[in-house]
């Protein structure tokens, strides 16, 4: 079976489920993928009929205890090495004065930086 016809009977199948579940076609999905996105976010069941599969639109809680490690290969251990050490710097900064706080004006900082590199700021 073609790719077409896998695609068609999904559609088809998923139709029989529209009372439960909101299906669209990929092309219908991608012109408002943002809306689709947020339907699926409050909750609403919304899928894709693909490849004679019908795939599901579900958030997915990401846990922080594994997100290092699975995200950059950084193990707790690494993790935890590297928040002291960021701590004690941030600490040390403070200390010395060498921390300014930002106060949501880019204007020269962006011209400065501009200067640093060699290119000009808008």
């Amino acid at each position: 079976m073609g790719r077409r016809a896998k695609n068609e009977v999904a559609e088809r199948d998923a139709r029989s489920q529209t009372d439960v579940v909101k299906t669209l076609s990929v092309s219908e999905g991608r012109k408002r993928l943002g809306h689709w996105l947020k339907k699926a976010v409050q909750g609403e069941d919304i899928a894709f009929a693909f490849e004679g599969k019908v795939v599901a639109l579900r958030p997915v809680e990401i846990y922080s205890e594994d997100y290092a490690l699975r995200e950059y290969g950084v193990t707790r251990g690494q993790l935890d090495q590297f928040v002291r050490k960021a701590k004690a710097e941030l600490a040390l900064d403070r200390k010395q004065r060498r921390l300014k706080p930002f106060t949501g004006r880019l204007g020269s900082a962006s011209r400065k930086a501009a200067v640093f590199s060699g290119t000009r700021a808008s």
